[in-house]
């Protein structure tokens, strides 16, 4: 996983982590 320097906003993270899974399986 790729960490970000926005380690105060968890929902933040958690979307892009959601984001680039759709993403990811959209593509494969």
């Amino acid at each position: 996983m790729v960490q970000l320097p926005v380690a105060s906003s968890p929902d933040f993270i958690w979307g892009i982590s959601s984001l680039r899974l759709q993403n990811r399986t959209r593509h494969f």
